[in-house]
């Protein structure tokens, strides 16, 4: 519904408070748009809901390389969100041109960023931070966000209205125990169209 998009959006911003925009940033999205991808959307409104001052730049991953380069280097875009494959493509298309961008922080999402992926950026984005933008999924909700205490590839969990556990395979209980395997579940309290608890 209209108002679980707008919580949903509202703490995923926070989130992104917290993964470290700062005030003046001129955030270029580069997520995708159309065919029921939620992400380039998604995006656009959580950094609305962010309550850091800056500015977006609707770009978008369908946009032609060439054209993208332009927009970031006319509007003096210093944060780059998006997928690490247009993030990758983007690279070989500056590497082509032998140009490097100002770039300070990358945000990446829908994909994981490997870290033997990292060095392909560093002459291209030489003064760039990569940081997660955060996870989440269309089917089950905001699922974790980042901050500077977390390092690559960890993610805290969004306590004021989610739920994660970890349960035993079978039965379903909470394991209380340190170091012990079981299912990852999640509840979100602010979904009620279509409710999910304990999603795996």
């Amino acid at each position: 519904s209209k108002e679980e998009w707008h919580e949903f959006t509202k703490s995923f911003g926070r989130g992104m408070d917290a993964a470290g925009l700062k005030k003046g940033d001129r955030v270029g999205n580069i997520f995708y748009a159309g065919e029921l991808y939620a992400s380039f959307a998604f995006i656009m409104k959580s950094l609305e809901q962010a309550e850091t001052p800056i500015t977006q730049f609707p770009i978008a991953g369908a946009t032609a390389l060439e054209k993208m380069i332009e927009i970031i280097e006319e509007y003096e875009i210093n944060v780059l969100a998006g997928v690490p494959t247009t993030l990758l493509n983007l690279a070989a298309a500056l590497r082509k041109q032998k140009k490097c961008l100002p770039i300070q922080t990358v945000l990446y999402g829908g994909e994981t960023l490997y870290a033997d992926q990292l060095p392909q950026f560093s002459e291209i984005f030489p003064k760039a931070k990569f940081i997660s933008i955060g996870y989440a999924s269309v089917d089950a909700g905001h699922l974790g966000y980042v901050d500077n205490h977390c390092k690559p590839g960890e993610h805290k969990v969004f306590l004021d209205n989610t739920l994660m556990e970890i349960v035993e395979e079978e039965t379903g209980e909470v394991i209380k125990k340190e170091n012990q395997v079981g299912k990852l579940v999640y509840t979100n309290f602010t979904r009620k169209l279509m409710p999910i608890g304990r999603y795996p």
